[in-house]
């Protein structure tokens, strides 16, 4: 097999097992009674992309390495969004490099092996166990030039199919993108790393010297501040979400304050 086509059926498998996430989201806000050509046109658009930008990266000693580890980090990105409704932002990234082992395991279900095993080890196996066939690097360029105008004149039919569509979905619905797999982590990964090598401080500066404390209100006020985990208050069961949440909590003696704000649902952010 060729490194264009194996890299082309591995955009192709990630595209269409990877997007479960976005494809129901995008469906919420494009129903498919009156969008379907779109819808369509989306999952083509994401292995257009895919694709492109794999075979930038992709040659005879790095495609298998690369394909390997992208199919096992997908596996594990489309279990926790799929499941628990994770975005992969700049601030989620960090929060999974800064994660320890218990909290790892925790994560860990018959259901993780599942989506690890079918998404990830399977194809990863299958990428492996591929013979890459030797072509003349001169055949190979020109391979790889064919399969860039082919991607080039669908993107531009795409978008000329479906200008309006595409115009409103990158407007007025710019949250879309950040459950599309693998592109948005990797480019979230990129910005982490990014952040890393960034060594520029922001210059001292006092604000808000002009706040006045009132020295005549006598009364004292209790604040308390809880430093630790952080959940969604609308996914407690204790709260009246439907779904089981808190079996553990409810076995005890309990208060369920309702009116909580926290800074962030993730340890890096939160903490």
């Amino acid at each position: 097999m060729t490194q264009v086509r194996l890299t082309l059926i591995v955009a192709a498998f990630l595209t269409l097992t990877g997007n479960f996430t976005f494809l129901e989201k995008t469906i919420l806000v494009y129903p498919l009674s009156e969008n379907w050509l779109f819808v369509g046109s989306l999952l083509v658009w994401l292995f257009v992309f895919l694709s492109a930008l794999l075979l930038l990266l992709c040659y005879r000693h790095t495609i298998k390495p690369i394909l390997i580890i992208l199919l096992m980090i997908s596996a594990i990105v489309s279990y926790s969004t799929n499941n628990f409704g994770i975005v992969f932002d700049h601030n989620m990234i960090a929060n999974t490099f800064e994660t320890n082992t218990t909290e790892f395991l925790e994560l860990v279900s018959f259901k993780s092996f599942i989506y690890l095993l079918f998404f990830g080890l399977l194809p990863s196996y299958f990428v492996w166990s591929t013979t890459i066939t030797n072509v003349p690097l001169k055949n190979q360029l020109w391979q790889r030039i064919k399969a860039f105008v082919i991607m080039i004149f669908i993107f531009v039919l795409l978008i000329m199919s479906f200008s309006k569509h595409y115009t409103s979905f990158a407007r007025e619905n710019p949250d879309l993108r950040m459950y599309i797999n693998p592109t948005y982590y990797l480019y979230s990964m990129t910005k982490y790393v990014g952040s890393k090598f960034n060594t520029s401080t922001t210059p001292f500066s006092q604000i808000g010297l002009d706040a006045k404390i009132n020295k005549k209100d006598n009364k004292q006020r209790l604040l308390v501040l809880v430093l630790g985990e952080t959940a969604r208050v609308d996914r407690f069961s204790l709260n009246g979400y439907k779904r089981q949440t808190n079996p553990m909590l409810e076995k005890e003696d309990v208060v369920s304050f309702q009116k909580m704000t926290s800074c962030g649902t993730d340890t890096s952010w939160s903490v």
